[in-house]
């Protein structure tokens, strides 16, 4: 059902080998403490948000869905019409036709009121009485039933469990002979959408598809920019200008920052990474890219805002995935010049899928991350340097040792409560 990506591809994939669909994940999202149909369920419903993001973007176009072969768009949409039609009719009736021979004497009155009594020659045959029962033990029933429980599995991630159906080398021909024997159009509907799901049968659908998310797979560092995107608050719409060719007017430097926040005081650009920040850390191209966006923010604050905006209250900040539950900055990149410095910094990325699922934002999230730099005064940040509590102690006790007053290291952290 779930199998790990040796790259970070994300999504549905049709296996030849299998003739069924596998969910591709990458490394960091196996990790995660669940159960693989909780695991399964989980990042489905991600799939289908990020992809119903991008529809509603707008980027949904023939690029979008080049990536996949045609068994794997057609396979799909029979899972959809076939819990359409599911959803719409309701489930697939078998009815098992059962006539018994009556040797009851008949009553005339009430058979005159039913169907005509076959008749030869004044010879009255035995009247039949005809039963019907739901037949769920059906082998064709059987195979239905195991396509409709794959349909929500894919398209809803609803898992339910798989019960005995038929073997291979029988889904021909139980398929087959259903068809003999049923003509309704229904019946031929579902038998098409059989033989493509079990018998690889190429038959076009011409009917357009309301899941076309899931004829895609992504790399996940876009599924992390989108989350990232969505859960972050103060998001400011600053659109770094571009560059042009003076001669010929031709498009030139295009800069694009993943996330730009603002927080009344200060502007923070982060870049989204999802990267196993135990394994590697952006190299210089990200890192240059970063101190561009930072110096071309400023330059622009400058013209459209404030003249002596200082380039100080711009922060750089790259955002990493991280099992750990809380929100840190595990490391910083430095340099000589320091405004090259750039917060490297971990959230927990299932707290950040819950958020995106439940389209809310984690509004305390400059708050976290710079809790022992900020005072909040009537609803202002204040950037602070908070004293160590050694050096706290030891300006406590200089301050007071001539008057031979002593303070207790209770009040000292109370103090040091105050500051933060």
């Amino acid at each position: 059902m779930i199998l790990q990506s040796n790259e970070l591809i994300f999504g549905l994939q049709y296996s030849e080998e299998k003739n069924d669909f596998i969910f591709y994940v990458p490394p960091l999202l196996m990790d995660m403490q669940l159960s693989e149909i909780q695991k399964f369920k989980f990042l489905h419903h991600i799939l289908r948000k990020y992809s119903y993001n991008k529809i509603l973007n707008k980027e949904s176009d023939e690029k979008f869905f080049n990536d996949m072969n045609d068994n794997h768009q057609i396979m799909m949409q029979a899972y959809v019409f076939l819990l359409k039609d599911h959803e719409n009719n309701g489930d697939l009736i078998l009815k098992h036709k059962e006539k018994h021979d009556s040797a009851q004497n008949v009553n005339w009155s009430k058979s005159m009121r039913s169907p005509p009594i076959i008749s030869n020659k004044n010879i009255i045959h035995h009247l039949h009485r005809e039963g019907k029962y739901q037949i769920f033990d059906h082998e064709f029933y059987k195979i239905y039933q195991e396509a409709i429980r794959r349909a929500k599995l894919y398209i809803h991630g609803i898992y339910e469990e798989p019960q005995v159906f038929p073997k291979d080398k029988q889904h021909k021909s139980i398929i087959l002979n259903y068809e003999e024997q049923h003509f309704s159009d229904r019946d031929k509907e579902i038998v098409k959408y059989l033989k493509i799901i079990f018998l690889k049968k190429k038959i076009a659908l011409n009917v357009k598809n309301d899941y076309p998310y899931l004829t895609k797979t992504f790399q996940f560092h876009h599924v992390w920019q989108d989350m990232i995107k969505n859960i972050l608050p103060y998001t400011e719409d600053v659109k770094l200008k571009k560059g042009i060719y003076k001669s010929k007017g031709g498009a030139g430097l295009s800069m694009l920052p993943d996330h730009i926040l603002y927080d009344e005081l200060k502007y923070y650009i982060l870049d989204s990474k999802f990267y196993d920040i135990k394994k590697n850390l952006p190299a210089s191209q990200d890192i240059s890219k970063q101190i561009l966006y930072k110096y071309a923010l400023w330059e622009q604050l400058k013209k459209e805002k404030n003249k002596d905006f200082d380039i100080k209250n711009i922060e750089n900040i790259f955002i990493f995935p991280s099992h750990e539950k809380e929100l840190k900055t595990f490391d910083i990149h430095e340099h000589d010049c320091e405004h090259f410095k750039i917060d490297c910094v971990s959230i927990n990325f299932q707290d950040v899928m819950q958020l995106y699922l439940q389209d809310k934002k984690y509004e305390y999230f400059i708050k976290d991350l710079y809790k022992d730099k900020i005072l909040i005064i009537n609803n202002k940040n204040f950037e602070i340097e908070i004293p160590d509590i050694q050096d706290l102690k030891s300006q406590v006790t200089q301050s007071y040792k001539s008057k031979n007053y002593k303070r207790t290291y209770q009040e000292i952290n109370q103090r040091r409560k105050i500051w933060k």
